[in-house]
């Protein structure tokens, strides 16, 4: 009995999946440089963040380790207040975000060049306000995780977090 072709094909993208993360983790292990220019990087959505930005995994394992990531935001996207239990470390090359953080009164604006370390459990929001897309590297020192959190401080599910906010009918404007 031949196995059905999208059985063949899906066993030849997971082979090929395997052996592209082989070369790159044997590249990082070793002295051998890594390269990857912005046009061969592979962006997708991000698991448990906001659907306007995606990213691509540049170095590492953000489900295993520490990684570094070059993450595109819309413009006018925002990630909600929330925390992660790795110290994480921001770079912007394109655009201005703003940058808020508990215990400090005014938002911070990162643009082109600048960089930003948020220390473990730092409570933190970030959004894209420049017209055009804000890029940025993320590093984070391990596992990547994301805990969002409520106006009270107290953790919430993503589902929570990330749910529209309710329109404005034409009475309330």
């Amino acid at each position: 009995m031949n196995p059905r072709p999208w059985i063949c094909a899906a066993l030849l993208f997971v082979g090929l999946v395997a052996i592209s993360n082989w070369n790159i983790t044997r590249a990082q292990q070793s002295d051998e440089p890594v390269v990857h220019p912005h046009s061969s990087m592979k962006f997708a959505p991000v698991p448990n963040l906001p659907a306007c930005t995606t990213a691509a995994v540049e170095g590492g394992d953000p489900t295993k380790g520490q990684s570094t990531l070059v993450t595109n935001f819309t413009s006018g996207c925002i990630v909600p207040w929330h925390w992660h239990t790795p110290t994480e470390t921001i770079l912007v090359v394109s655009g201005t975000s703003r940058l808020d953080m508990k215990g400090t009164a005014k938002p911070v604006m990162l643009h082109s060049g600048d960089y930003a370390e948020m220390p473990a459990h730092h409570v933190h929001q970030a959004r894209c306000v420049s017209s055009v897309p804000c890029v940025l590297f993320i590093h984070s020192s391990d596992t990547f995780d994301i805990h969002y959190v409520n106006a009270a401080g107290d953790e919430i599910p993503s589902s929570e977090a990330l749910k529209p906010a309710p329109r404005k009918s034409a009475a309330n404007k």
